[in-house]
């Protein structure tokens, strides 16, 4: 399974917040079950060292390139100024590092992303975290094909 990591989900992850270790998920990275797409500018690794700690995020980038499964991405495609202005309407704050996010999602040929920050389910009602059914979840399902999926979710997944 190819995802885009948000640096929420992977702050729950180094917490093992909501079931989910960072023990699960290198074990689904170790088997090739598992691998993350970043953008080869570095924005993503930047927003994840800032957030998550230098040392911490270098040493897993490195055990995890080490199985292959850290891909690079330099090529990506613009998200429509129509889809900015829906997501807009519905409380996407469209940061950068968002709009990145959904970027790189759209590159993947089964997008993912992980996520457990509202903004990428109803930023107006933090309690609809999860929920698929969320505005902002829904209109990226139904309108770019873009799943999203909690930390939880993925160190439950069997693929």
């Amino acid at each position: 399974m190819q995802i885009v990591l948000d640096t929420c989900s992977l702050n729950y992850i180094l917490q093992g917040r909501e079931s989910c270790s960072i023990e699960v998920i290198n074990d689904k990275v170790s088997k090739n079950k598992l691998s993350f797409v970043l953008d080869s500018a570095g924005a993503l690794y930047g927003e994840w060292s800032e957030n998550c700690g230098k040392e911490t995020i270098a040493e897993l980038v490195i055990k995890w390139n080490e199985f292959g499964n850290i891909s690079l991405e330099d090529k990506y495609s613009n998200i429509e100024a129509a889809s900015m202005k829906k997501l807009k309407a519905l409380g996407f704050k469209a940061q950068t590092i968002d709009k990145l996010i959904l970027k790189l999602a759209l590159t993947l040929e089964d997008s993912k992303i992980v996520s457990n920050d509202s903004d990428f389910w109803n930023p107006k009602n933090k309690t609809a975290i999860g929920n698929k059914r969320a505005p902002v979840a829904k209109y990226l399902r139904d309108e770019h094909s873009i799943m999203l999926y909690l930390a939880s979710d993925i160190a439950k997944a069997k693929k």
